[in-house]
C-alpha cells in the first residue's frame, strides 16, 4: 500500500504548478513519509510481497506465451 502512495506522491510532482491543488510541499512530505514508513514494515512482509510480485511476473509470463 505504501508502494502506490509512494507513486501517487511522486507523480503529482510533475504536475504543473498552474493546476496544482496543493502546494508541492505536501507531496514531498507525502513521498518522504511513504519511504520511510517502508523501513519499518518487518522484513517477513518484504519477502512476501516481493515474491507475490515475482510470482506475478511468472503468471503473466506463462500468459503471454500461451496467447
Amino acid at each position: 500500500m505504501l508502494s502506490y502512495y509512494a507513486l501517487t506522491n511522486l507523480a503529482s510532482l510533475k504536475i504543473p504548478s498552474t493546476q496544482r491543488l496543493y502546494p508541492q510541499w505536501v507531496a514531498i512530505v507525502g513521498l518522504a513519509s511513504c519511504v520511510l514508513l517502508a523501513f519499518w514494515v518487518e522484513p517477513q512482509i518484504w519477502l512476501i510481497g516481493i515474491g507475490l510480485i515475482l510470482l506475478g511476473l511468472l503468471w503473466k509470463a506463462t500468459l503471454t506465451r500461451w496467447f
